[in-house]
């Protein structure tokens, strides 16, 4: 089972714009799915997710105004370099997740038609993602997604 490195905090959007900057996030809104860079705009809805250009550290994103409740998952204890050195995010101490595949769905779905980003071979709509779950830790669980072709391999083992 792999270990991985929670570290967690609110940030303003500004901030975790610029400490993500080059991770590609995951959100919908009225435009529908989006799969690519964060906006510069913080979103209207409530959660977002995404992953670091080497899938090895996770983010998810409870959004409140211009507030995130945001937190971070990484397989190395510095999060894989980046973001990890802002001072609001702190270190919640290492944890086991279960990591389960979820098959992807296609355009022709209907819930998914409007779609902003990649490719299925770039990890956007049609690839398949892994979903990485913590258990309720005290304050809830928590969820990230990675797609999981190019997602680092320490995932799943």
């Amino acid at each position: 089972m792999t270990t991985a490195h929670l570290f967690g905090g609110r940030l303003e959007w500004g901030g975790l714009r610029q400490a993500f900057d080059g991770w590609i996030g995951m959100w919908q809104d009225r435009e529908g799915l989006h799969v690519e860079p964060l906006p510069p705009e913080v979103p209207r809805w409530a959660w977002l997710w995404g992953w670091s250009p080497t899938r090895d550290a996770l983010l998810r994103a409870r959004i409140d105004g211009t507030s995130c409740h945001t937190a971070i998952l990484a397989l190395r204890a510095d999060g894989g370099g980046g973001p990890l050195g802002h001072s609001r995010l702190v270190s919640r101490g290492s944890v086991v997740p279960t990591v389960t595949l979820l098959v992807a769905r296609s355009r022709e779905d209907g819930p998914v038609r409007q779609y902003i980003g990649p490719d299925a071979d770039d990890g956007g709509l049609g690839a398949d993602y892994l979903m990485v779950q913590l258990p309720d830790l005290g304050e809830g669980g928590l969820t990230f997604y990675v797609p999981s072709v190019g997602a680092d391999p320490d995932w799943t083992r």
